[in-house]
């Protein structure tokens, strides 16, 4: 089918998808603004006098409803008293965040009273969390001193109680300011690859997808804004994500108990793309960023910009950024077909009436980029891939006053895509069709019975998935899950636990006998949940133990298809049998912080049912000679390690480094587990002083010889990197500049998880120079 037949296809008539994501999210915003009109209502005579403004005009039924607190501040240093300006500050509880001016002040407007953790970070400085009490319908004005320091990640409390730094949304790693501009890549996995515990799958510099321990695909659940990414990436290895990590405010890596308020799939976890595309903080005036950036090992090069622009009482939001790059040079020559260009951009709008924020965005990504060829199955000159996608989402977010909830969360999206790989001689091999829809309703407390704090919250997922060329027939399929997350501090002790509850249903438009099996309709509940246990020994070690169990129904591809995916170079055999995974995973885990340093551990072990992998059979498909893989349900064992580290040896000096090492079996075969990422560390040293900071990391990497049936063993290597990075001000711009050479000595070396590494290797010495101004 060409462009026009597919999607017309779909628009034919409307998708239950479609009805039902507009039922849900009508449903959901009655419930909503039910619960929020509830919430704000006074429930006895004495918050009546408390909370309800005087009438204006000539009767009581003109009354406005009161006015919202504000919150402002100034951020200076703690020792010569000097503002210090584009300081994130942060109101945890209400996950709204802006830089501070250069004079050093900041503000919120429209937020109720009541107790709130206040964070500051800023590079070069110890970051800061300080408990505020905001009287309601007042104001109040705080001052936040830090303290230089080398360290990158240390965070001191300063007059804050226990519970009130209790955030249930910590995800376990954030990458952020200074280290996101060093790290920042082509793409998303590239940019976090650095990070412990985590690898990159590829087949191209294009198509890099992150690996969490050993898990990816469909268990690693991609999110930007909190929304699903609407693509195909997690299907297979030659679909890029539909993320460009350009604007990027923040990345964060979510594990354990929290993450069950996004996915079932409790032990790989959830990546967050923070953009902020719908704005949730009024801005005083025009403000953004700008950014290049430029690399030699494909005389690539980019460009992004964010703005706010506050329009009375409401704020617009842009954001646009585009790649562009050709081939990638390797130390044995250049990897022909990896030349990739892309752009995406969206506009967004909310109003804030006075505490509460309605807003909505709508963009656009459009991307283009090869895939190499000259391997098993594959055409010689490689396969063109064009990826488009349109995406329309809006957000309700209500802050009650005098209620027991704290913040409640209305989000609802709709994603059309579509994916065309195209073959050597201009003709389309394959073609992908794939409208998307979300609601999600999530309500957050303060103290409730035995709790601290939690959240309840619901979600629902649509996808209607055509195809052509590939044959997978065309299905809908739907799920919803409901969750419950709760956190209780006692003394010491922090329990955290979630349970959730999860159904799909996977539809295919008409049900047949093939040669796979029957194509029917199937649908698949599950349980999944997590508890954890973390236990403060001194101010400055923390054990914890995590226990969690995982539920995943299969993907649409998986059980349905049967035919050539010529980008990926496979036959693909879907298996329509399949059941459910069902994972078990512990986590021990240590954490030690002082002014000096930080050190953390952790060990794990993740035993799961129905495991679902492509299994090489060896064969050969009759016609096009494509390798076959068949979709496979095993036990699978997954254990392993992960330990990071940094410390300050002398003055402004500081070393870091990190392990980590996964070993993945097939248990009830006892051979390994294809596709385990090997032994990976690095080792850094930086030095900081005032503006300026140089560095240089070695990152090693074990040879993995423990591989699957009919799987490639991989050499070891020791890659050398090295930084600079300085910011200063000129005017009332701050300007960031970043210079990284990664590969400086040329070396070889090749990634395990990569399908190119039987042809080429990774790329050559690069130089990396980013450029970013905030205004």
């Amino acid at each position: 089918m060409s462009e026009s037949i597919l999607f017309a296809h779909h628009r034919s008539r409307p998708t239950r998808l479609v009805a039902l994501s507009r039922s849900l999210a009508g449903a959901a915003l009655f419930v909503l603004t039910a619960v929020a009109s509830w919430a704000h209502e006074p429930h006895s005579p004495a918050k009546a006098v408390m909370t309800r403004a005087a009438p204006v005009g000539p009767s009581a039924e003109t009354a406005l409803p009161p006015p919202a607190a504000t919150l402002t501040g100034e951020v200076v240093d703690a020792v010569e008293g000097e503002p210090i300006g584009w300081a994130t500050v942060a109101v945890v509880e209400l996950a709204r965040a802006e830089r501070s001016h250069r004079d050093g002040s900041f503000h919120f407007v429209g937020i109720p009273g009541g107790r709130y953790t206040l964070r500051v970070t800023h590079l070069g400085y110890q970051s800061v969390e300080q408990t505020v009490i905001v009287p309601a319908e007042s104001r109040l004005h705080v001052r936040v001193e830090l303290r230089s320091t080398a360290l990158a990640g240390r965070t001191v409390v300063v007059n804050a109680e226990r519970e009130a730094l209790a955030a249930p949304y910590r995800p376990s790693e954030v990458i952020a300011g200074a280290q996101l501009h060093r790290q920042l890549g082509r793409s998303l996995a590239e940019t976090i690859g650095g990070e412990p515990g985590i690898a990159q799958r590829s087949m191209g510099p294009a198509t890099a997808r992150p690996v969490v321990r050993g898990l990816g695909g469909d268990r690693l659940h991609l999110l930007e804004d909190g929304v699903a990414t609407g693509d195909l990436s997690a299907t297979s290895s030659d679909h890029a994500v539909a993320i460009d990590p350009m604007n990027a405010e923040r990345v964060e890596i979510v594990q354990g108990p929290q993450s069950l308020l996004y996915t079932a799939n409790a032990l790989g976890g959830v990546v967050n793309v923070v953009r902020h595309r719908i704005a949730n903080t009024m801005p005083d005036r025009f403000h953004g960023m700008a950014s290049v950036q430029g690399e030699s090992v494909n005389s690539g090069y980019g460009g992004g910009l964010t703005a706010s622009i506050p329009i009375g009482p409401v704020a617009l939001q842009i954001d646009a950024s585009g790649r562009r790059a050709d081939d990638i040079t390797t130390p044995s020559g250049t990897l022909d077909n990896t030349d990739f260009a892309s752009h995406n951009g969206s506009l967004g709008a909310s109003a804030f009436v006075p505490c509460d924020v309605v807003g909505a965005a709508a963009g656009l990504m459009r991307s283009r980029y090869g895939i190499p060829g000259g391997f098993a199955g594959a055409h010689e000159e490689g396969v063109r891939v064009e990826m488009e996608r349109d995406f329309a989402e809006g957000a309700l977010e209500v802050l009650p006053e005098a209620s027991l909830l704290r913040r409640v969360e209305l989000h609802a999206a709709y994603s059309r895509y579509q994916h065309r790989e195209i073959e050597a001689t201009g003709g389309i091999g394959t073609e992908y069709g794939l409208l998307s829809g979300e609601a999600s309703a999530l309500a957050h407390h303060d103290s409730l019975g035995p709790f601290t704090r939690g959240s309840i919250g619901v979600r629902y997922e649509g996808r209607d998935l055509a195809a052509n060329g590939v044959s997978i027939p065309r299905t809908r399929e739907s799920a919803i899950g409901a969750v419950a997350y709760e956190e209780r501090a006692i003394d010491r002790w922090t329990l955290r636990g979630a349970l959730r509850l999860d159904h799909r249903a996977i539809t295919p438009e008409r049900e047949r006998t093939a040669p796979i099996g029957r194509i029917a309709s199937r649908t698949f509940t599950g349980v999944s949940g997590s508890l954890g246990v973390l236990y403060s020994t001194s101010p400055s070690m923390q054990l914890g133990i995590t226990a969690m169990r995982s539920f995943r129904a299969p993907t649409i591809d998986e059980l349905f298809s049967e035919g050539p995916h010529l980008a990926s170079y496979t036959y693909e055999v879907g298996n329509p049998a399949l059941t459910a995974e069902t994972g078990l995973g512990l986590e021990a885990s240590a954490r030690y912080a002082d002014e000096r340093g930080q050190l953390s551990l952790a060990v794990f072990r993740n035993a799961i049912d129905d495991y679902i992998y492509p299994r090489s059979t060896g064969d050969t498909s009759p016609r096009l000679r494509l390798p076959i893989h068949q979709q496979t349900g095993a036990r699978v064992v997954m254990a392993g390690a992960e330990a990071s580290a940094e410390w300050e040896l002398l003055d402004h000096l500081v070393a870091s480094g990190s392990v980590s090492y996964v070993v993945g079996d097939l248990s009830d075969e006892d051979r390994p587990l294809p596709m385990i990422p090997p032994l990976a560390g690095q080792l850094g040293l930086r030095y900081a002083w005032s503006w300026l900071v140089v560095g240089s990391t070695v990152r090693l990497t074990a040879a993995q010889r423990r591989v699957g049936e009919r799987e490639a063993p991989t050499d070891g290597s020791l890659v050398v990197d090295a930084f600079a990075q300085a910011q200063f001000v000129l005017g009332d711009v701050l300007h960031s500049l970043s210079l990284s050479i990664d590969n400086a000595t040329d070396v070889e070396h090749r990634s395990h998880l990569s399908r190119t590494k039987s042809i080429m290797p990774e790329p050559g010495r690069n130089a990396r120079l980013l450029y970013r101004v905030y205004f």
